[in-house]
């Protein structure tokens, strides 16, 4: 019998789950144009989005906006960004949804169309250190972080560390295996991807300090140019959610 885990990842390829089972939104009584493609834009921040094979969007996040397509009845049009350019396009509204972590910022930029996952904030150390139980133990020392990423307020507000900035996961997880940083801060999904895709065992670093409990949200700008895809969209978002396709796109690997 095939696993839970290995159906939904057949339906992710096919696209099947649009057809039998979910119902598609009635894009038209939500008031949608036909011939109006949504602009997405995507964090360019693996593995939550990256250039995949013959550089088209790939990762977490384009699995989730293509089946928000199929599901609502709409074309996308979904574009890779560097991190800080996804947030400008909010904000000025070249985009018209884009899927980024809960800040003031993006709340003041953008309307909350649908909860995509809840992560945790953890503050990892390599296994054979003491382990620092919050960033007041890491006073003096080096800490690495994606650059322009939200990691809460404890994060925010910590003045006494060092804070490194790096543009990936994996320089950071190497900084730290040779001694070049303390510790890393980052999100669950983020580090248990970057560990299996590096072939490191979890064993091998402390992972139990969180620091804060994030969401990602799906955004609308508030200065969107289709603000008539809202409903078709959060209805299709709350259908994935119900069916639990939502749940298994965002499943941490094991």
């Amino acid at each position: 019998m095939l696993s839970f885990r290995f159906f939904w990842r057949f339906i992710l390829l096919t696209g099947v789950a649009g057809s039998f089972l979910l119902p598609v939104v009635n894009a038209a009584e939500a008031g949608y144009a036909p011939g109006v493609v949504a602009l997405f834009s995507t964090p360019d921040v693996w593995p939550w989005g990256y250039s995949g094979q013959g550089g088209k969007p790939a990762g977490m996040l384009p699995d989730l906006i293509g089946r928000l397509s199929v599901v609502a009845g709409i074309p996308v049009n979904n574009r890779l960004r560097p991190h800080r350019r996804a947030i400008r396009e909010l904000e000025t509204g070249e985009a018209d949804f884009v899927p980024l972590f809960q800040s003031p910022v993006n709340d003041q930029a953008g309307i909350r169309v649908g909860l995509i996952t809840r992560v945790r904030i953890l503050l990892t150390s390599l296994a054979g250190d003491h382990p620092p139980a919050s960033m007041d133990d890491l006073a003096g020392q080096a800490v690495g972080f994606i650059r322009g990423t939200y990691y809460g307020p404890a994060f925010e507000q910590a003045d006494r560390v060092d804070k490194i900035p790096v543009d990936g996961l994996t320089q950071a997880v190497e900084m730290l295996r040779l001694g070049r940083i303390d510790a890393l801060v980052s999100s669950d999904q983020a580090l248990y991807h970057t560990l299996a895709a590096m072939d490191l065992p979890v064993a091998a670093f402390h992972t139990r300090t969180v620091i804060a409990s994030q969401a990602a949200w799906l955004y609308m700008s508030r200065r969107a140019k289709h603000p008539q895809l809202l409903e078709p969209v959060r209805a299709a978002m709350q259908q994935l959610r119900e069916s639990g396709e939502l749940d298994e796109i965002f499943r941490l690997p094991r």
